[in-house]
């Protein structure tokens, strides 16, 4: 009976998905650039996305555009976005260490940067985050 009750949710949620999915469609049937990259971003991404954009071309918010960040220069990424002192004086590139490193502690590895979030703690939800920002390309 238990077995059967989780094959059942399951099947449940799975039908929930689909018709989510398909909310996202035009009317053509195709989806939109914004319902692919949503559907693409993982669910730690998540909360980036109060301060940054990741699709190519949108503006800068609170924080800079996050497209492409990976292999840029510290400070220098986001055209027009207004980084902080610290953040332009940083002299390294984007790459997976970094970024781990910068998302565990930001104020850490930027000392004076603008960014207040206080760090994602978990190795697991920063890999995920940044396997993410590597497909944005």
């Amino acid at each position: 009976m238990t077995k059967a009750l989780v094959v059942l949710g399951a099947l449940a949620l799975l039908t929930a998905c689909g018709k989510a999915e398909k909310a996202e469609e035009t009317a053509s049937g195709a989806t939109t650039p914004a319902a692919e990259i949503a559907s693409a971003r993982p669910v730690e991404f998540q909360p980036c996305t109060v301060c940054h954009t990741d699709k190519k071309g949108d503006p800068n918010r609170l924080g800079p555009n996050l497209f492409g960040v990976v292999g840029a220069r510290a400070g220098a990424h986001a055209a027009g976005f207004n980084y902080s002192p610290a953040m332009k004086e940083a002299n390294f590139a984007w790459d997976r260490a970094k970024l781990d490193a910068y998302l565990e502690m930001p104020a850490k590895v930027v000392p004076g940067t603008r960014m207040v979030y206080p760090g994602q703690k978990d190795p697991t939800k920063r890999k995920i985050i940044i396997d993410y920002l590597e497909t944005l390309h």
